[in-house]
């Protein structure tokens, strides 16, 4: 719920959703928030 009103649905994120940097900036702000440290690994090296 709390994700919603940060304005980020997570039933509608999928492996097909692109990583825009608006969602992406969502997403590391909600982390930050909830004292989560994440990561960027690139996969595709």
């Amino acid at each position: 719920m709390k994700l919603l009103f940060k304005g980020v649905n997570a039933d509608k994120i999928t492996s097909q959703t692109p990583d825009t940097e608006e969602l992406l900036s969502k997403i590391y702000e909600i982390a930050e928030n909830f004292n989560i440290t994440l990561k960027n690994i690139d996969y595709e090296s």
